[in-house]
């Protein structure tokens, strides 16, 4: 075989060239700290490393999802707190209402403190994020959520309930409703209430209605009770009868008065006191019937409390008194309902927290299998530096020794 000096010297070349090519290749491997950087060097791993980055692009984005509803559900949180507070002012002033010793004046003075207690609901229920959007209006973030009206504040917002998608499998609600919040019950703790009618002439005074068997049949009924006196007796007997006026077929509830005995009918009771006159009537009705929009209570108790008691007889008194039993129970029917609400906004900041501490531990795997994939073996790689470079420097020297072999240096 003839061995041409061009051979000799493109394959000293090709060998030096090679040899300089694999030792910058590690070289930028030891530099970057990665084993793989650019997909030729191992197509395999390259794939799977696209993958493991996606993914942890979508867990760093569920991240971001969860700060952010957070943040709205803490805000919620706070708005909330601050509307127990307002509502707990409330209560409290319906009672101080209720001191027989108060006069006319009195009453008009906690009345004007009430309405300043209106306001700061209507501007609890109207808060913003930090983007401007109303925390209770549904999807009509732009919209104010509740609109003050004549009879008090009227829902202007709607049903939907925004969703963040917080994990590949769960998305959140991060704001609530707001007439479900103002303006609703919880069907299972909710008081009954009863009202009286505002004719009423005689001096009874009712107490909360008592729950005495929730399964019982028509205990989710609206009831009226009346009175009449009948005169035919010595001394005179005071009547009641209580009809359901759901069920018209139902049988009357019929007896004889006294008062402090309880009168019971549909799974409930209520004891009266005092003496009602002929006529007098009073109707017992499921909490969600009776009207729940707190504003429109909240006004319609203040008008109450503007307006003077005209009957000398004790009747004027005793009707206040019933409507500020009647308004302590709907005020704390909204107060549980908010309170309630409340626990599930921090039940959904727990769940969030949970996510976080799983998302946590998935970006530190994802981290690892990158790792794995594409980081360099420091050790594996320093020495395989070390024997290219020897490699290179034995071609080099190689190629100067085999270029000696010209017949031209024996000249």
């Amino acid at each position: 075989m003839r061995i041409s000096t061009s051979m000799i010297y493109d394959q000293g070349m090709r060998s030096m060239s090679q040899n300089t090519s694999d030792l910058l290749n590690v070289q930028a491997q030891l530099s970057s700290g990665k084993r793989v950087t650019t997909p030729s060097d191992d197509p395999i791993a390259s794939a799977q490393a696209v993958a493991v980055s996606q993914d942890n692009a979508m867990n760093t984005q569920y991240a971001s999802n969860r700060q952010a509803a957070t943040t709205q559900l803490q805000l919620e949180d706070s708005t909330f707190g601050n509307v127990i507070n307002a509502l707990q002012h409330v209560m409290s002033q319906v009672v101080s209402a209720g001191d027989a010793s108060l006069n006319d004046n009195d009453r008009s003075t906690i009345a004007t403190d009430l309405q300043s207690s209106f306001q700061q609901l209507l501007s609890l229920a109207n808060t913003t994020d930090a983007n401007g959007q109303y925390l209770f209006s549904g999807f009509k973030g732009n919209s104010a959520a509740y609109m003050a009206s004549a009879t008090g504040a009227s829902y202007a917002g709607d049903s939907g309930v925004r969703y963040v998608q917080v994990s590949p499998n769960r998305q959140i609600a991060i704001n609530d409703v707001g007439s479900s919040v103002f303006e609703g019950v919880q069907s299972g703790t909710s008081g009954t209430l009863i009202s009286g009618n505002a004719a009423n002439q005689g001096t009874a005074t009712y107490s909360p209605v008592s729950t005495t068997n929730v399964a019982a049949a028509g205990a989710d009924h609206q009831y009226q009770i009346s009175f009449a006196i009948d005169n035919t007796t010595t001394p005179p007997t005071t009547n009641y009868t209580v009809k359901d006026q759901t069920d018209t077929t139902v049988p009357d509830v019929t007896g004889a008065y006294t008062a402090g005995q309880p009168i019971s009918f549909g799974g409930k009771s209520v004891t009266f006191s005092g003496a009602p006159a002929t006529g007098d009537t009073y109707t017992v009705q499921p909490a969600a019937t009776g009207g729940t929009n707190m504003f429109d209570n909240l006004q319609a108790l203040i008008n109450t409390l503007k307006t003077p008691i005209s009957s000398t007889n004790g009747a004027g008194q005793a009707n206040l008194d019933n409507a500020l039993t009647t308004f302590s129970q709907k005020f704390s029917n909204t107060y549980d309902n908010v309170t309630t609400i409340r626990t599930t906004t921090g039940s959904r900041m727990n769940e969030l927290s949970a996510l976080n501490n799983i998302g946590d531990s998935n970006s530190l795997n994802y981290q690892s299998q990158l790792g794995d994939l594409l980081d360099v073996d420091w050790n594996s790689a320093a020495t395989k530096f070390s024997q290219l470079q020897a490699a290179l420097q034995a071609s080099q020297q190689s190629f100067l020794q085999t270029q000696k072999l010209s017949l031209f240096s024996l000249l």
